[in-house]
C-alpha cells in the first residue's frame, strides 16, 4: 500500500471513512473526537496504512491503548 504524509485532511478523511465503516457495519465508534489517543497524543489515523475504511478501530496502533474499556 502506498504511504502517505500524514495531513489533518487525510486524517478528517480517515475518521469519516471510520464512521462509515462503523455504521454500516452496526458497530460502535470507538476512535477519539479528532484521532488524538489520549495516551500518547499521536494521532490513531497518522499513517495512513490502517485501513480505516476497512476495519473496526478498537486502539491506538501507536501505544496499543484500548478504546473499548
Amino acid at each position: 500500500m502506498e504511504k502517505r504524509n500524514f495531513t489533518k485532511k487525510f486524517a478528517s478523511e480517515a475518521e469519516r471513512a471510520q464512521r462509515v465503516f462503523c455504521r454500516e457495519n452496526s458497530l460502535p465508534f470507538f476512535a477519539p473526537e479528532g484521532g488524538r489517543c489520549p495516551r500518547c497524543g499521536r494521532n490513531v489515523y497518522e499513517g495512513g496504512t490502517n485501513g480505516a475504511g476497512e476495519a473496526h478501530l478498537t486502539g491506538c496502533p501507536h501505544c496499543h491503548l484500548t478504546f473499548c474499556d
